[in-house]
């Protein structure tokens, strides 16, 4: 009997010593476990963030001329006077009377622009609002102006009046004689 309860004793033992291998066991596993699942996920989301960064850098690569050509769509900072000059040159290569009432630099909000104007842009840029009064004849006058709005520019004509002058007879209804444009044009350039 003595025999049954050391045997039993040593029994319950080592049964007790599996059950807490088991557990211990069962314990590192889950932990293990976690840890891996932990390091799959990392390693998933950062091949993931590296995918993206690689399509980003490649869609940056791809439209790199696109970039560069809406840059130069906005007159550079110290550009303002050559645009000036610019149109003042195609005046004169028009054969039209060109006079530049105004020019001046202010901020872009305030221009009917803003909207057409991308945030990353707009936080970076101003307008120069040009007056100008444009004399010559009908087609002159019309070719200057389609002239002026190919220039290689972001440009909004604000207003656009068209003058006709009294001929000598004083009719006004012939479209020979002297025709005076007045154009409010807007560009954009950089702070």
């Amino acid at each position: 009997m003595k025999n049954t309860r050391t045997g039993l004793r040593v029994f319950s033992f080592f049964l007790l010593l599996l059950v807490a291998i088991d557990v211990f066991l069962y314990i590192g596993f889950k932990t293990k476990e976690t840890n891996i699942a932990l390091v799959l996920a990392k390693t998933d989301f950062e091949n993931r963030r590296q995918s993206h960064m690689s399509q980003i850098k490649l869609i940056v690569d791809e439209t790199k001329k696109e970039r560069e050509k809406i840059n130069s769509y906005i007159i550079p900072t110290e550009g303002a006077v050559s645009y000036v000059e610019t149109i003042e040159k195609l005046g004169s290569e028009s054969n039209v009377k060109i006079e530049i009432g105004s020019a001046e630099i202010s901020p872009l909000k305030s221009s009917k622009i803003y909207a057409t104007i991308a945030p990353e842009i707009a936080s970076s840029t101003r307008i120069i609002k040009t007056k100008i009064n444009v004399t010559g004849s009908w087609s002159k006058v019309v070719n200057f102006l389609a002239i002026l709005e190919n220039l290689p520019y972001r440009l909004v004509v604000e207003k656009l009046d068209l003058i006709k002058s009294q001929n000598a007879s004083g009719d006004k209804k012939s479209v020979k004689g002297d025709w005076t444009a007045v154009v409010d044009l807007v560009a954009v350039i950089k702070k």
